[in-house]
């Protein structure tokens, strides 16, 4: 599995998960992330819209991503990365490279699992923030 962000602008967008409706969509430094370890640029070209349509589109996946609408298999940090890059018009198309394990664990057999693994784990996470 990858860790997917987009440089736009000087900045790192990507989606992460957490227990609220406020946005999952964070920035950071340009191969800078926390937890995952930067391995690879692939250049999707440059978008054709302007800087002000560049912030628009920011703007709404901000407002469309929310933090507790991720899972991972069906809106993650690879799914936002292509949404973002396809609104940001860019020349190349995203790599299905990228996103192999996310079509793997779409597979009619592979889905109830990755669905039913999901909610324990979020379930589990809950816990574990709410004894912080």
């Amino acid at each position: 599995a990858f860790h997917c962000g987009v440089e736009v602008l000087g900045d790192e967008w990507f989606f992460a998960w957490g227990e609220t409706d406020l946005s999952g969509v964070v920035w950071n430094e340009p191969r800078q992330h926390q937890v995952h370890i930067y391995r690879q640029t692939v250049n999707m070209g440059e978008s054709e819209l302007s800087e002000e349509e560049i912030h628009d589109v920011i703007r709404d996946a901000m407002d469309n991503w929310t933090a507790n609408g991720y899972h991972p298999i069906t809106r993650n940090c690879v799914t936002f990365a292509e949404e973002l890059t396809n609104a940001l018009r860019v020349p190349r198309s995203f790599p299905k490279w990228v996103r192999g394990i996310i079509d793997l664990g779409r597979c009619c057999l592979l889905a109830p699992i990755a669905n039913i693994l999901w909610r324990i784990i979020r379930r589990y996470l809950s816990g574990q923030s709410a004894t912080r």
